[in-house]
Formats: structure tokens, sequence, C-alpha cells
């Protein structure tokens, strides 16, 4: 049976070191290339962060801001931290005993 190719494979020594040199040259370009994309997702990431990290400051500095529920109730005075609520409420039924 014989074999069909595109172009068939280098038979002298010449063909093979060119054919391993465009093979390292092609992982080092995909290789590349996903460095390309990893840096651009951390840049991307280090952006949104950042904006965040710039709004949160700007929110704080106008007084807007007051952080997360453990941080705010952990800074409160004693007085504050006993809460008192009203309520008004209707006795439906009462339990005879």
């Amino acid at each position: 049976m014989k074999r069909y190719y595109l172009s068939p494979p280098p038979t002298g020594p010449v063909g093979t070191i060119l054919g391993s040199l465009f093979a390292i040259l092609v992982v080092v370009a995909a290789f590349l290339f996903g460095l390309f994309v990893l840096l651009a997702a951390a840049v991307l990431g280090l952006l949104g962060w950042a904006a965040f990290a710039v709004r949160r400051w700007w929110l704080q500095r106008n007084g807007e801001y007051e952080g997360p529920a453990s941080a705010k109730s952990a800074a409160r005075s004693p007085a504050e931290k006993s809460e008192v609520i009203e309520a008004e409420y209707t006795v439906i039924s009462r339990r005879r005993e």
C-alpha cells in the first residue's frame, strides 16, 4: 500500500534539520502567544481590581461606604451594640392551662 502525502516527509539531513527547526519555532510561537494571552488577562484583572479599589476609596472619602458588616459591628461602641426593636402586636389566640 502506497501512502500519499500533501508534502512528503524530509528524506535528507537538511530537510530533517529544517523540519525540526520549524517545529521548534511553532512550539515557541505557541508558548509566546499563550504567555501574551495570560499577560493580557492579568492586566485586565489588575485594571478591574484597581477600578474597584479607587471606587471604594472614593466612597469612603465621601462617607458613603461603611465597609463589611463584620467590621461595622466590631467598630460600634457597647451602647450602640444593644438594639431595641419597637413593635405592636395583637394576641390571636390564648393558651389555657
